[in-house]
């Protein structure tokens, strides 16, 4: 008895066993789990304000002149396919107590001042342009005659462009249906790929993939500012969708998402209004796609992609540190000592003049 009450023990215990490992080696299970893909995501930096210096080095007197400088640097790779910076330019934007000054030394009076010659210019990957400009600390008078600091910060602008792609997989029912009966495991490893830039368009198939070619599959897209710098919305007709002509495409919300348009061999859909960024993302646009095309026997791969133009700002700052110089305050002794002197001579000349005069016949 004994005996059969541990027999039926130890199969008690091991039908789990059967269980997990027959779910991880059933036919189809790879396709009805999915696989995890691969994703290729290049780093957000493209430009970078670097070696902002300060000649002399602070503090720095009272109605005094110096130069501040630094760098706009490109620190994508060429050999990497990186791309140009389109159209930078800097603007150095406030100086607190400070004054900006001319090669003559006269107050400019603008509100931002230029800072690269000839902008806007491209940077190319591994380039770089150099920003100097003059100031003039204020007065003892200015300051208080305490210690103060200037905050100079600037900007950087520039264009570029981001895109992804992703893969979608489709099998037919009928190719289903026989690796099931088969045992045979379908593996899928979905690619995609994100673009060099601090703006990234997060676009992934909301279904497990081989997807039945039947179905109607969910695509969401989202658009993310991963940089350092300020991004707030995505202007009209930045953003374009692009999808196989094999499918009808509808995407959602309508009132930014405009009509799927035939393109060549592919169909494009636009944003018809801003779409603002809220805490660094837009909110999630999904296109729902339905393959129209001609019938799949086996499995085919498709590849959706999203592109769009943007400019992006990157701000810098630095402190300079200005203080009052001496001034001595003035000896009163002194002041009396004058007086009383001036006041000796005067008499001496009119003792002079009477004396003259008493001579006089």
């Amino acid at each position: 008895m004994k005996g059969k009450e541990f027999l039926l023990l130890g199969l008690i215990m091991l039908i789990p066993v059967i269980f997990v490992s027959g779910c991880v080696q059933g036919p189809g299970m790879q396709m009805i789990f999915g696989s995890m893909g691969q994703e290729k995501e290049a780093p957000p930096d493209v430009l970078k304000i670097q070696s902002v210096t300060v000649v002399p080095n602070p503090p720095i007197t009272s109605n005094s002149n110096f130069e501040i400088s630094f760098q706009v640097v490109n620190v994508g790779k060429a050999e990497q396919g990186d791309k140009a910076a389109k159209d930078v330019k800097a603007f150095i934007y406030d100086w607190g107590l400070c004054s900006p000054i001319d090669s003559n030394g006269n107050v400019i009076r603008e509100k931002e001042i230029p800072g690269i010659d000839g902008q806007p210019v491209d940077i190319y990957p591994g380039g770089a342009e150099l920003v100097t400009q003059d100031f003039k600390t204020p007065t003892n008078e200015e300051l208080g005659n305490m210690e103060g600091t200037c905050p100079i910060r600037f900007r950087v602008e520039y264009g570029y462009d981001a895109h992804s792609t992703t893969t979608l997989t489709l099998i037919s029912q009928d190719r289903l249906r026989e690796a099931a009966r088969a045992g045979e495991s379908l593996s899928v490893s979905p690619t995609t790929t994100k673009s060099r830039g601090p703006i990234k368009i997060d676009l992934s198939v909301d279904s497990t993939q081989p997807v039945r070619s039947d179905m109607v599959i969910p695509v969401t897209v989202k658009v993310e500012d991963v940089g350092t710098g300020l991004y707030q919305q995505v202007d009209t007709n930045s953003l374009v969708l692009t999808f196989p002509s094999d499918f009808d495409v509808t995407c959602y919300p309508k009132e930014w998402i405009g009509s799927a348009v035939q393109s060549g061999d592919s169909k494009q859909v636009r944003n018809i209004k801003p779409i603002t960024l809220i805490q660094g993302q837009t909110p999630a646009i999904r296109c729902d796609l339905k393959y129209k095309g001609p019938e799949i026997t086996n499995m085919k791969t498709f590849t959706v992609r999203a592109y769009m133009d943007y400019v992006y700002k990157v701000y810098g700052d630095t402190s300079v540190t200005v203080k009052p110089t001496y001034q001595p305050l003035p000896f009163e002794g002194s002041s009396n000592e004058g007086q009383a002197s001036t006041g000796t001579e005067n008499e001496g000349g009119s003792e002079s003049q009477g004396t003259e005069g008493g001579e006089s016949p």
